[in-house]
């Protein structure tokens, strides 16, 4: 089954979470890439705006989102991201904002 979610660092430890419930993962799979295949055009924006607490907002929910899905490699870019944001110290164009939607892009890709 790891091949089909090679994205999900700790298959294992998601499934027990869902019971087992491989249908509810796909589910959950689908939310997520629906909920946040816009991030990108959404998350600049926001910053070009000057707008941190939104930005904050969306990244902060998909981190935790990410989290209980056990994609890692979102999740861990997410909390250098939403670090940064708290202080006001990024934008747009910052390797830590290309990071964590280059990381995103490539989940969403392969969840597409």
């Amino acid at each position: 089954m790891e091949e089909k979610y090679p994205f999900i660092e700790n298959l294992r430890e998601v499934m027990e979470r869902l019971g087992g419930n491989e249908a509810l993962l796909v589910k959950l799979l689908r939310k997520f890439a629906d909920s946040y295949r816009d991030t990108r055009q959404a998350l600049v924006k926001s910053l070009d705006d000057g707008n941190f607490e939104e930005s904050h907002r969306v990244v902060h929910s998909i981190k935790g989102v990410s989290a209980n899905l056990g994609i890692s490699a979102v999740y861990r870019k997410s909390i250098a991201l939403e670090q940064l944001l708290k202080e006001g110290k990024c934008d747009a164009r910052s390797p830590e904002t290309s990071d964590f939607l280059d990381e995103l892009d490539a989940v969403l890709a392969q969840l597409a």
